[in-house]
């Protein structure tokens, strides 16, 4: 009994620390992350393309989508602990095989410092491939994040998420799920 009233005193005073923290309330961001590079990740055989005899190779879409360019992304802080966060991304590959891709996901922010902020984050994204698949990517995730701020240099976010995401190929009718670790920056006005 005495350990578990111990065990909740200290969630109690983890929780009850107040700090000074980083509103991003009212404020819009822009920037890059690598949320749309290898976009389809998960895929890792062949797949017969249902009514037909045709094999799609996943591993040339992945290849030629990992070579891509980073999306470019906007970022609106709607309160001090929420934002939303969208992004847009083309990709050019080997094959003549081009994507261009979208999402929208939310940030909400669990703890937050000077100069840094730990935050959970979910949302979704959609991405069409044309050249040697012709494929239709969905998906959807979420995880934790962390967002950090150099002193001196509070305008500008750097920030690293990670967690699973779900994803959906609707033509081939398969769905895959991946760990994934995304990198990104945020100049906030």
């Amino acid at each position: 009994m005495k350990r578990i009233a111990l065990v909740i005193v200290l969630v109690i005073c983890l929780f009850s620390v107040e700090a000074q923290a980083r509103d991003m309330g009212g404020k819009f961001g822009l920037g890059f992350t690598s949320q749309l590079v290898g976009f389809n990740t998960g895929r890792t055989n062949l797949v017969t393309t249902p009514g037909t005899n045709t094999a799609v190779d996943p591993n040339a879409t992945n290849r030629a989508l990992s070579t891509g360019l980073q999306a470019i992304s906007f970022r609106f802080g709607l309160t001090e602990v929420l934002s939303i966060q969208s992004m847009a991304g083309l990709v050019v590959g080997e094959d003549e095989t081009w994507g261009v891709g979208g999402g929208v996901k939310a940030w909400y922010t669990l703890i937050s410092e000077e100069n840094i902020n730990f935050y959970i984050n979910a949302g979704g994204k959609i991405a069409a491939i044309t050249g040697g698949d012709n494929l239709d990517i969905l998906s959807v995730l979420g995880g934790p994040g962390v967002e950090f701020f150099f002193p001196g240099l509070e305008s500008i976010g750097f920030f690293t998420e990670f967690g699973l995401e779900f994803f959906v190929y609707p033509k081939v009718l398969l769905s895959s799920t991946a760990g994934n670790v995304y990198f990104g920056m945020h100049y906030h006005f």
